[in-house]
């Protein structure tokens, strides 16, 4: 399952990143402040699209993090990041993704995102708001298009 690999491939860096801080290999407020970023960058990848592997990787994650209270939304709609809780639930999911590719266990990775990867209405608010949200880079390539003229 491409989402799961995507979601692993993100959330065990950020496992990672949370080792390497414990350790003393980078500070704990290099830690915080790339752990910060983590709900921007979901969200951007969740409003362009959801329907590839990436995109719903990013939803699992965001919903991971709003489910374990690590991720908080505010009266004003905003979202604020509880430290001590994303640590927790970074190192949750990580386990919980490599215990299921470690057994082979396709029927709880089924459930796990036909539960997780959908827009959730405190998330959907959110990006209503944003508006228009830029597209990672769309190249054009100029020589391809003159060629198949």
């Amino acid at each position: 399952m491409a989402t799961l690999e995507e979601a692993k491939a993100d959330i065990s860096g950020l496992w990672a990143l949370q080792y390497l801080a414990d350790k003393g290999v980078v500070t704990k407020a290099q830690e915080a402040r790339l752990l910060h970023h983590v709900p921007r960058i979901d969200l951007s990848h969740v409003a362009v699209r959801l329907f590839d592997s990436h995109a719903k990787g990013m939803a699992l994650q965001v919903n991971t993090l709003l489910d374990q209270g690590a991720v908080l939304v505010q009266t004003d709609g905003t979202f604020r990041l509880d430290f001590a809780k994303a640590r927790k639930a970074v190192a949750a999911l990580t386990r919980e993704i490599m215990t299921i590719q470690a057994t082979g266990d396709y029927a709880h990775a089924k459930a796990l995102l036909g539960r997780m990867v959908v827009i959730r209405p405190e998330v959907k608010r959110l990006l209503d708001r944003l508006g228009d949200v830029p597209v990672d880079i769309a190249p054009r390539f100029v020589t391809a298009e003159e060629l198949t003229r």
